[in-house]
């Protein structure tokens, strides 16, 4: 059943052209197939939407910030489950799968938290893992925020 689902993966961006096809590469390696994934550009001027290309054609220019994007992105998506990512993270192969697992264990839940682990290559990613060492190391419930949600129920929490 889980296997039919289709989840939407929402990625916000701004010149986010050095660390989009990581995660792009991720999304693709995950156990379940049945992506679609939406790419919500905020105007850049780097090779950003170029590469997005390369995934997807589902890339939309929309501003003027993450939330719109992510809103935008969202009325766009076809799926059941609507996940939402930044351009710098990169996804273990299962995350999509347990999330779906998750979500169809219990019928109360409607969203779910990804916990977050920094992979620091570029200077900018060494800076914000610095940032996050700060913050409690198992995941901390003031700055880790749900990522996955059934479509109906973040529908519903706009309203």
């Amino acid at each position: 059943m889980l296997k039919k689902e289709l989840v939407s993966v929402i990625i916000t961006t701004k010149n986010e052209g050095a660390v989009l096809r990581r995660l792009l590469r991720s999304i693709k390696d995950q156990l379940h197939k049945n992506i679609e994934i939406i790419v919500v550009d905020n105007n850049s001027i780097d090779n950003t939407k170029k590469i997005a290309l390369e995934f997807t054609r589902s890339v939309y220019n929309f501003g003027p910030e993450r939330s719109a994007q992510r809103n935008h992105g969202a009325k766009k998506s076809k799926g059941k489950y609507l996940i939402f990512l930044d351009a710098d993270m990169e996804l273990t192969k299962n995350v999509v799968k347990d999330c779906m697992c998750l979500m169809n264990s219990d019928k109360k839940m409607g969203g779910a938290v990804i916990p977050e682990k920094s992979i620091a290559r570029s200077y900018w990613e060494k800076v914000k893992a610095f940032e996050r060492e700060f913050y409690n190391e198992h995941g901390d419930p003031i700055t880790d925020a749900a990522r996955f949600f059934k479509k109906n129920v973040f529908v519903m929490m706009k309203k």
